[in-house]
């Protein structure tokens, strides 16, 4: 009997050695986000009317009546622009994140078949061949609406509208890029 179960402790010694030096499976942990919107949905959501509030905030109009400047002036005011730039600088982040769709599910991309266009397909493969690239430009429209927000803080008109032109370059290097790269 000694024999037999030693035998079988034997047998089983590989068995044992093999199982302790296997390295353990490696498995990517769960995102814990989980997009819904596609990009589409949050350019026309959040990025556009956010930059749109940002970019009307200040300006001069001459009319027949005389120059009307437009700027924040009370509380409230500058209030309200602070949070168009935050809500444009977290965006950003949401544009950034891994799994986002360029649009819904059988929707169709704004301005489909304009001449210099690209189709949702083609956006999504060069947002999935050049992620990094994709994400850069969104740091990038982070780092302008970041001025914005500075501008904020100081309650700088100048600035603000300074930081107007950065945010829209931000937007077009990234839209000649991945959305209309051959506008005719």
């Amino acid at each position: 009997m000694r024999k037999k179960l030693a035998y079988s402790l034997a047998s089983l010694l590989p068995l044992i050695a093999a199982a302790c030096t296997q390295e353990p499976a490696i498995t990517e942990p769960e995102s814990p986000f989980r997009p819904v919107a596609s990009i589409q949905e949050i350019m026309k959501a959040i990025v556009a009317p956010s930059a749109d509030y940002l970019w009307n905030a200040v300006g001069v109009t001459s009319t027949e009546t005389g120059v009307e400047e437009r700027q924040p002036r009370t509380d409230d005011e500058w209030l309200m622009v602070r949070y168009h730039a935050l809500e444009l600088i977290e965006a950003t982040n949401l544009l950034a994140m891994d799994g986002r769709r360029v649009t819904a599910p059988d929707a169709e991309l704004q301005d489909a078949g304009l001449a210099g266009n690209l189709t949702a397909e083609e956006i999504q493969l060069a947002i999935d061949a050049n992620g990094s690239e994709f994400v850069a430009y969104a740091h990038a429209l982070h780092d302008a609406a970041m001025e914005a927000l500075a501008a904020v803080e100081a309650r700088d008109p100048a600035a603000l509208s300074d930081s107007g032109g950065t945010i829209d370059t931000a937007c077009e290097q990234c839209h000649t890029t991945f959305w209309y790269p051959n506008p005719s």
